[in-house]
């Protein structure tokens, strides 16, 4: 982008510039970083045969089969919302450029308020607690942001929205982690790319074509609606294993 073509409220290109700065703190941590020797195992395997390895594991695995299901079902109905927001900021909201620019801004200070809860507050609730209720209420608040024509109104749900979007995303990302061993983590994690890799474009046209169809603002709450029942399925999901594995132990 050439800076000198645009100096409406200031140079939009100042703004990539200090999101490229950001990254200053991530790579810096990276390097802080000591680890120990990594060892090459005697058997190599190839690239295809640790890619297939992970798909496997991912689906065999009910736990992680059940996060990834889940962060597909999210990330393709419900993440799928920011695409929507020019549309829904000009057509529904009646902003231009600078009131799309703060609603995004909402949404980012709910997910950045919802770090500082999970770093601090996280131990003190069950990470299915923080995975399903971060879905439940990003369900809740983009159903009502899709509903309201008041802008203020929509920033207060947009900042939730971005709060129980973090929750979910963060505790997962850590649950899938921390119960998969440590010689799979990082092909599973390459099943989780290429998860996220694929929910982006799906949603997007998902969304793209209902909003096309039947506007902005039901493609948005159909995406909220069908988050809300993939979180409803994965707890009764998980409540039925749980009855089972309780059933066999007490068999035994």
């Amino acid at each position: 982008m050439d800076c000198r073509l645009d100096d409406w409220h200031g140079r939009r290109c100042d703004v990539f510039f200090l999101n490229g700065v950001t990254f200053v703190a991530v790579i810096a941590g990276l390097l802080m970083m000591r680890l120990p020797a990594f060892e090459r195992p005697a058997h190599i395997v190839s690239a295809t045969e640790h890619a297939w390895n992970g798909i496997v594991y991912s689906i065999k695995h009910r736990r992680v089969r059940t996060i990834l299901l889940l962060f597909l079902s999210v990330g393709v109905f419900g993440w799928s919302y920011a695409v929507l927001m020019p549309a829904f900021a000009r057509d529904v909201l009646g902003r231009g450029a600078n009131g799309y620019g703060v609603l995004m801004s909402a949404s980012g200070a709910g997910a950045f308020i919802g770090a500082l809860v999970v770093a601090t507050y996280g131990h003190l609730f069950t990470p299915r607690k923080l995975a399903l209720g971060g879905v439940w209420l990003f369900s809740i608040a983009l159903l009502a942001f899709a509903l309201t024509r008041n802008f203020y109104v929509a920033l207060i749900f947009l900042t939730l929205v971005g709060f129980g979007m973090l929750l979910f995303f963060s505790t997962s990302n850590t649950v899938l982690q921390t119960i998969v061993p440590d010689e799979m983590r990082g092909r599973v994690m390459g099943v989780w790319s290429l998860v996220f890799g694929a929910m982006i474009p799906l949603g997007s046209l998902e969304a793209g074509a209902l909003a096309h169809w039947l506007g902005t603002p039901f493609a948005l709450a159909f995406g909220a609606i069908i988050c809300a029942v993939a979180g409803l399925v994965t707890l009764l999901v998980i409540r039925r294993r749980e009855a089972q594995l309780h059933d066999e132990r007490t068999a035994a």
